[in-house]
């Protein structure tokens, strides 16, 4: 009984039709650009009856932005559930941060050698 009803949403009391009235008034004004003229007709796609090319289109489309993305698990599958994800990048992950030490490694040896080759040049 305490319950504040809303004249918008409770409807079930008879004595709230004066304030159906003026919700139905208050939604029924909208701005002119939101309104659409009734002369317009809504227009309806009309699908083919035969959709194996568009689902065949549809399928090439998805499997391009699965491609795009690198969407597929590591034996070329599309990865199916949330642990394969997990499991993928932190094998992704785990492959760049081995080329990283690689790269660094193979930088450190280009400098040890171009510094020994300065030294070596230098020394009569």
């Amino acid at each position: 009984e305490s319950e504040p009803q809303s004249p918008t949403f409770d409807t079930t009391d008879p004595s709230n039709s004066l304030n159906d009235v003026s919700a139905e008034q208050a939604s029924t004004t909208t701005s002119v650009s939101s309104t659409i003229p009734p002369s317009e007709k809504p227009k309806h796609i009309k699908l083919p009856a035969d959709t194996t090319a568009l689902r065949a289109r549809l399928a090439a489309k998805i499997e391009a932005l699965r491609a795009a993305r690198k969407a597929d698990g590591p034996d070329g599958k599309p990865i199916r559930t949330r642990q394969e994800l997990i499991e993928s990048r932190r094998a992704k992950q785990e492959q760049r941060k081995q080329r990283k030490l690689e790269l660094r490694k193979q930088a450190k040896l280009e400098d040890a050698r171009k510094r020994e080759e300065a030294l070596a040049s230098n020394s009569p």
